[in-house]
């Protein structure tokens, strides 16, 4: 910081986790193995200016509300799909946050009952069908044994063990025969958790988001298809559109967070 004549006056952290961010505290994160980690106090006395932590998919959520994708509309959901699933939503004009800080841990709902394991740790949630490492353990099972073996998945990856999502969306491209069943799967478990959250939420607007998204190319009309032929009703007006911000979307909306919390920028809705 002294080396810095710009020090920033405050900064915000987005973390894949439960988070209380009265406190700063990360409550449990799956995928990092954190359980109750004073994360802001950590991170502001490294740093030597106040730090404000918010969970990922809330600050997606801000970012897209103030500058993307969410503008112009009070009442929408935010669906982020990475490594994991995360989502927050605007109802009314007000950033929901449930009555423990952690509303939207969607990707932790049931999707198939008594399903594929998953990190958090039970079976058959979102996540464990449509989040990027549960992309890339399929794929890794997939190609283990039998024809799967001469997949260019294998190819591509070089070793079984780096396989990752990102490889079947390669091999997808390229007209591979098991990646083009890979993400038709996923696509299929994407529509069936979409149709549950647009019945559950009936948001205006569905603001989709994260790498996952960004690799499955005709997700979007697969969605637009399932929520027309299950929901005629109820999802007659929700309008499904990509998020706006990109790889950035989390930063931008933590550091949004940061200025409103610290009062340098006003606090909308």
């Amino acid at each position: 910081r002294s080396a810095c004549p710009h020090a920033p006056a405050a900064i915000g952290v987005g973390v894949a986790a439960q988070v209380d961010s009265s406190e700063g505290r990360v409550l449990y994160a799956p995928n990092l193995k954190w359980r109750s980690r004073p994360l802001a106090s950590d991170l502001s006395r490294h740093l030597q200016c106040p730090v404000y932590i918010i969970n990922d998919a809330r600050a997606a959520t801000l970012g897209e509300w103030r500058h993307g994708a969410g503008q112009g509309s009070d009442n929408w959901l935010c669906l982020m799909v990475g490594t994991g699933v995360g989502s927050s939503a605007v109802v009314g004009g007000l950033l929901l946050e449930g009555a423990s800080n952690s509303f939207g841990e969607v990707g932790h709902m049931t999707l198939v009952s008594g399903g594929a394991p998953c990190h958090c740790p039970h079976r058959g949630c979102i996540e464990a069908y449509i989040g990027g490492w549960a992309i890339g353990e399929r794929a890794r099972r997939e190609t283990a044994t039998g024809r799967g073996r001469r997949s260019l998945i294998r190819t591509l990856a070089g070793a079984p063990q780096r396989i990752t999502a990102r490889t079947v969306f390669q091999a997808y491209r390229r007209g591979d025969s098991l990646a083009i069943r890979l993400v038709r799967e996923t696509e299929k478990y994407f529509a069936d958790a979409v149709v549950g959250l647009v019945n559950g939420f009936n948001p205006e607007r569905l603001v989709l988001g994260g790498g996952i998204i960004e690799g499955l190319p005709h997700l979007l009309p697969v969605l637009r298809s399932a929520i027309r032929s299950d929901l005629p009703t109820v999802g007659a007006r929700v309008r499904l559109v990509r998020a706006r911000l990109g790889s950035d979307t989390v930063l931008i909306g933590a550091g949004t967070y940061a200025l409103e919390r610290h009062r340098i920028l006003p606090v909308q809705g």
